[in-house]
């Protein structure tokens, strides 16, 4: 009987916990691994925004308000910010600074197929971390700032070519109430 309730407990246990899937890369804590997989996973609940078609609630007015936010693009291989990169994210804080704080920022880092899942995921999170620290350095509130690095799973073009490659190396800037 023992050997019975032992096994069904090791098998509801193994049912539970399910199959792992790709996982962001980030040595610095086990906490901001467990943010960004919180951050993965209410993405599946909020609608994909640039721009003006944000989440809906009540308390996101300004939000809803707001005409845009601009991406930022990178160069392959890469995660520094070039100077039209500094240039976009300046309009975005000045935007930013018009909404006095009624705002949380996610940044998504992106890449493109180049590359191995572990890599693509890693650099997502460079990118993704280059945004932010340059956003502190202009006085947004890290606290309201979320990252999570999406890889190459996230494409927003799927044809084979440069100009396509270019548009999936990214961070796209989402405001959330």
């Amino acid at each position: 009987m023992k050997k019975i309730l032992t096994v069904s407990s090791l098998a509801l246990l193994l049912a539970l916990g399910g199959c792992s899937s790709k996982n962001s890369i980030d040595g610095d804590s086990d906490a901001k691994l467990n943010s960004m997989k919180t951050s993965i996973s209410d993405t599946k609940v909020e609608t994909s925004t640039i721009g003006a078609d944000y989440v809906s609630n009540s308390s996101a007015n300004d939000i809803n308000d707001f005409s845009g936010v601009n991406n930022i693009y990178f160069s392959f291989d890469k995660f520094t910010l070039s100077t039209t990169a500094k240039e976009k994210l300046d309009q975005n804080v000045g935007n930013f600074n018009e909404m006095n704080g009624n705002y949380n920022i996610k940044v998504e880092g992106n890449c493109d197929e180049w590359g191995t899942d572990q890599y693509n995921y890693a650099l997502g999170l460079k990118r993704a971390n280059e945004v932010k620290k340059y956003l502190s350095n202009q006085g947004i509130d890290t606290t309201k700032i979320s990252l999570v690095s999406y890889g190459e799973s996230n494409p927003v073009c799927s044809s084979h070519n440069q100009n396509c490659w270019k548009k999936n190396r990214r961070a796209d800037i989402k405001l959330l109430p």
